[in-house]
């Protein structure tokens, strides 16, 4: 039998002794040394993403960054950019509105 597929052995690292496995794969395993140190590598990976704390955020840029990349730049340095916003909505403080949908130009034809 040919190495488990790369998918199959993601399956067993994440599901662990829930994944459907076939026999097949269950007999390669026991003989193939390079198929259990992949299989165990992954697991090693599936274990610390389990234990990361908190969930996956981006860490906001240190105070004097924005500053740096503006004198770099040559402009004039400004407030960083907010926290993302919802898609479809305002940012705090805007003043602006979507235009009203018009038709095409000069009328419909």
């Amino acid at each position: 039998m040919p190495h488990i597929d790369a998918a199959d052995l993601v399956a067993r690292a994440v599901e662990g002794d829930q994944a459907v496995a076939a026999e097949a794969q269950d007999r390669h395993l026991a003989r193939c040394a390079e198929c259990r140190e992949r299989l165990a590598a992954l697991r090693r990976v599936v274990r610390a993403a389990r234990s990361a704390p908190g969930p996956d955020r981006p860490v906001p840029p240190p105070p004097w960054l924005w500053p740096a990349l503006a004198r770099r730049a040559g402009v004039p340095a400004h407030e960083p950019p907010g926290p993302p916003r919802e898609p479809g909505r305002n940012p705090p403080g805007a003043t602006w509105r979507r235009r009203p949908r018009q038709g095409p130009p000069g009328g419909r034809k």
